[in-house]
């Protein structure tokens, strides 16, 4: 099974989004944050993948997105294939809690909606006949290619869980770096063995 990053690093930051609302954006982030620590997995995946949808048309700023896709990351490996792929009743019911419209595929506050450009609000509205990604086959997420499992062998160490990378001559003196364990959490995917698939960029179709 996949590890997942620990739920304080997807906390919400303070996040701009152009052209739209920022207050809703920072606590959506946060409302994810939570959902991930009540391990409401595919909630929390729903909420990370509808803000990327919206980044498509309206980008969020370089932090929030990248919280995003950590986010998308970690929640991947705890979902079956077919609910990665696609939105739950849970989210959209939630979504109609808060009052939010649907703009394409996206769910956003109404005042966000009102503040989207007509090229931003178009593009959200062809998405929809966007087709299945063929990179991640509509996952939004593929496997890292840098680890097994988000787990990669120590540098520091060269594996072997001594300083210096030696077994023998630093006998007595665990590396530092990996605790004497010849392993470290694979930097690239913060040990949630995914990645976002770069040709969708987490929202799993493509026009």
């Amino acid at each position: 099974m996949k590890n997942w990053f620990p739920a304080t690093m997807a906390l919400a930051v303070a996040v701009r989004l152009v052209a739209a609302d920022e207050d809703w954006v920072s606590k959506e982030l946060d409302a994810a944050a939570q959902q991930i620590e009540q391990r409401q997995f595919a909630l929390a995946h729903d909420v990370y993948r509808n803000l990327a949808f919206v980044h498509q048309a309206a980008p969020l700023n370089a932090m929030a997105i990248q919280q995003v896709h950590n986010g998308l990351a970690a929640t991947a490996g705890r979902l079956k294939a077919d609910e990665a792929r696609t939105t739950s009743a849970e989210f959209v019911e939630r979504a109609k809690r808060l009052g939010y419209v649907q703009v394409g595929p996206a769910w956003i506050p109404p005042q966000a909606k009102e503040r989207l450009s007509a090229s931003a609000a178009g593009k959200l509205e062809r998405s929809v006949q966007a087709k299945v990604c063929p990179a991640c086959q509509g996952r939004g997420v593929s496997d890292c290619a840098n680890c097994q499992s988000g787990i990669v062998r120590c540098m520091a160490c060269n594996g072997t869980g001594r300083a210096g990378g030696s077994p023998i001559t630093s006998r007595g003196a665990p590396c530092l770096i990996c605790d004497g364990r010849g392993k470290t959490t694979c930097l690239l995917c913060k040990g949630t063995g995914f990645i976002v698939c770069p040709k969708c960029d987490g929202v799993g179709t493509v026009e």
